[in-house]
């Protein structure tokens, strides 16, 4: 009898020492194993629909790149007529130009790059595109090619005119109003 009496307090010592003991425990555990399976699964449908997504986007840029390209060239042939006609003896055209090294120079002195070692960020991830603008270069009659900060007020009014109009003919619209036009 001592023998289980000493065997007895040693069990309730050791139980004890476990604390106090849940029954729900196995329900709790269920319940959280099933809420970690429909994270999951949420988990997986955002990675599929942000993967569907990033294709969507490449397939428009392409298609808006395609169109600019079309356009541009529309609007640069028509640009070179309408500056004929605007200018008699003049001649004018667009043309793309990239934008990085303006922007690199617009960098402010104390402001470094980012070194090659450090971590891009996201969006540095994907292929790097050069920003391209559009440069108008316009020859008066009896000029030399000038930019538009150098021609006159009313030689800066007839090639924005060239420019609207050239725009106007290879994008054709309904109709046009054209408000103070002269301003």
């Amino acid at each position: 009898r001592q023998e289980i009496d000493r065997r007895l307090e040693r069990l309730e010592r050791r139980r004890a020492q476990i604390g106090p003991v849940n029954p729900l425990a196995e329900r709790e555990y269920e319940e959280a194993r099933e809420h970690v399976e429909r994270l999951q699964a949420q988990r997986e449908d955002t990675e599929r629909g942000m993967r569907e997504l990033e294709t969507l986007i490449r397939d428009i840029d392409r298609e808006i790149e395609r169109a600019f390209e079309q356009t541009f060239e529309a609007t640069a042939k028509n640009f070179e007529e309408m500056v004929e006609h605007l200018f008699p003896g003049g001649r004018g055209r667009l043309r793309r130009v990239s934008l990085r090294p303006v922007r690199e120079a617009e960098r402010p002195s104390g402001e470094q790059e980012v070194p090659g070692d450090a971590e891009p960020e996201p969006e540095e991830e994907e292929e790097e595109r050069d920003e391209l603008g559009v440069e108008i270069e316009v020859t008066p009659a009896g000029k030399s090619t000038r930019k538009l900060s150098l021609l006159s007020g009313g030689e800066k009014s007839l090639v924005a005119l060239a420019f609207v109009f050239a725009v106007f003919l290879a994008r054709p619209c309904p109709f046009y109003i054209l408000d103070e036009v002269e301003a």
